[in-house]
């Protein structure tokens, strides 16, 4: 078992996805190939083990991640609505006032908005003031508490804080 705190763990788990849909993708693109154009590039057999072998972890390392986040999950949760109801006023139509239509027949039409650009653009900026708190609330919480990971079956965890790219392991004969 390896302790790691929780933002390690995140990172954990986006690098273990993105490893997934890199195997994945493998798979995919080498499963059936050409007959007499050469040996396939991967044993897509060994491949698929190592995406289940992988797809298992994923989903300890997921279960460990909420049980952990479970103090945060009402903050976790505002986060997301947070973010909805920025995108949703966002795509709000604000259209206020005369407006002349193009095309062959313009026409002037008058639209007359409930809910103006300033006011958007305010409620926009209250609800990221709001996400901000929550963030620093977060991830603070997540560089201060700590879990137990299962040993992977590759060596993420000590590229956590390096930038070197992760690399996929030798699935060929």
């Amino acid at each position: 078992m390896n302790r790691i705190n929780l933002s390690q763990a995140l990172r954990l788990k986006k690098r273990t996805k993105e490893l997934i849909a890199k195997i994945s993708q493998n798979i995919q693109s080498y499963n059936s190939v050409l007959r007499n154009e050469g040996a396939r590039e991967i044993d897509v057999y060994k491949a698929m083990d190592f995406r289940d072998t992988l797809k298992t972890y994923l989903v300890d390392l997921k279960l460990t991640l909420q049980e952990a986040s479970r103090p945060i999950g009402r903050e976790i949760l505002e986060v997301s609505e947070l973010k909805d109801r920025i995108s949703f006023l966002q795509k709000l139509n604000v259209k206020h006032g005369k407006v002349v239509s193009e095309g062959f027949h313009p026409t002037e039409l008058i639209y007359d908005a409930a809910i103006r650009k300033n006011q958007v653009d305010k409620m926009c900026k209250d609800a990221q003031k709001q996400l901000d708190i929550l963030y620093a609330k977060i991830d603070e919480f997540n560089s201060t508490h700590f879990v137990e990971v299962k040993e992977e079956p590759f060596d993420l965890i000590e590229t956590l804080n390096t930038t070197k790219e992760v690399s996929q392991p030798e699935t060929s004969s």
